[in-house]
């Protein structure tokens, strides 16, 4: 059985973070009253890991 390549494996959590960020944006914008700080840092953080 070949061995897992760690840093492949770190990609995909990271990658995984990223789509969680980009759902978890979209609640933020659903709020009565949304904070338009926790909303900015989510799609910077979202998006970039997504590249």
């Amino acid at each position: 059985m070949p061995e897992r390549n760690q840093i492949i494996d770190d990609l995909r959590g990271i990658c995984m973070l990223g789509v969680i960020g980009i759902h978890v944006g979209s609640f933020v914008l659903e709020a009565p009253y949304p904070n338009s700080f926790l909303y900015m840092l989510l799609e910077i953080l979202s998006h970039t890991t997504t590249l």
